[in-house]
């Protein structure tokens, strides 16, 4: 593997689909993922604190010092508050990456850690590094990575492993997916409560695709989204080559199951494994809480409808109110979080 700079990477793997053989290769679980949650009696776990909390009894069951991989967001800054809370007795530190867009998170985080009276490493990465955490990876799977994020985050629990000694290593990756907080939930909720306007919706759709510059990739996807059929949708979003095989499995999935949960499900169990694995493949004793079927059982039981959907992130924003005011108000939030 050899790429001049780092954006070459990024943009050889932008867009990276899971293939045909691939998908098959996890089908399996995919459908029985969906049966298991489909038949799930309701979940008792009084809320999101109390399911985390569970998992990383789990997870944390040693005496080790604890290192959080933090960026200063809300899901991170409620998983570094829980940590400390949850395990006084244990040392608890955290990392972090500060790079051009994230000046205001790092602040935040900061003032997190200063409040828990936590210590906070602040990584400033140059693309040598990255290309090298790349390298590193590609030396030990023998391919580049398909998740684009795989080289900072390795970078990240590298350097966190030499400047704390023998730790565990948490991160909060899988947050959005499992909390159903993700900008294809809203987009896919839409698509389903239009139906009624899908041909006015596919005509304008139309209209607008011949008016689309062809090389903005994100644009094109999202217009010619509108014009396709549920499976074609479904692979859009979890990123499957929209094979005519592929798209008759997901027509199977959806006459069997809620077409939320095979969307979901398949964004989780074929897209995640697919490509957030790969953070894992060169430290797979990296530790995520959020990270559990449960806590997808949980969202998943949670009312799923339109008005509904931009809450499912409130429990950890009433949490951040709750016990970090000082912070909350300033924490920047996408457009897809409420407020």
């Amino acid at each position: 593997m050899q790429y001049e700079n780092f954006q070459a990477y990024v943009d050889d793997y932008r867009g990276h689909t899971v293939s045909e053989d691939r998908f098959f290769k996890l089908l399996p679980d995919l459908e029985e993922f969906c049966e298991r949650v489909n038949s799930q009696p309701v979940l008792e776990a009084s809320s999101l604190d109390q399911l985390v909390r569970q998992q990383m009894d789990v997870c944390l069951a040693n005496d080790l010092p604890i290192c959080v991989m933090a960026s200063g967001g809300a899901d991170s800054s409620f998983l570094l508050s829980m940590i400390r809370r949850h395990f006084r007795a244990r040392r608890v530190f955290a990392i972090a990456a500060e790079t051009k867009g994230n000046t205001q998170e790092i602040r935040s985080l900061q003032k997190l850690t200063n409040a828990l009276g936590i210590s906070a490493e602040i990584v400033v990465p140059d693309e040598k590094d990255l290309l090298g955490s790349l390298q590193a990876f590609v030396d030990s799977v023998g391919r580049p990575s398909h998740d684009v994020a795989q080289p900072l985050h390795n970078l990240l629990v590298r350097i966190a492993l030499e400047r704390f000694g023998q730790c565990v290593v948490v991160d909060g990756q899988y947050a959005d997916t499992l909390m159903f907080a993700n900008p294809q939930n809203t987009y896919f909720d839409l698509y389903r409560q239009s139906a009624w306007l899908a041909d006015p919706i596919r005509k304008l759709a139309a209209a607008v695709w011949r008016r689309v510059n062809v090389t903005d990739y994100s644009k094109k996807g999202a217009v010619r989204a509108f014009m396709r059929s549920m499976p074609e949708v479904l692979c859009w979003i979890c990123r499957i080559s929209p094979t005519s095989r592929v798209q008759a499995h997901f027509s199977k999935l959806l006459t069997d199951f809620d077409a939320l949960l095979v969307m979901q499900a398949a964004f989780y169990k074929v897209l995640l494994m697919e490509r957030e694995a790969d953070k894992y493949r060169v430290f797979p004793d990296v530790v995520s809480p959020f990270g559990f079927d449960e806590l997808f059982i949980h969202a998943y039981q949670r009312p799923h409808e339109f008005n509904t959907l931009l809450k499912r992130k409130l429990p950890v924003w009433r949490y951040l109110f709750d016990h970090h005011p000082e912070i909350a108000a300033g924490l920047r939030r996408r457009s897809f979080e409420p407020t």
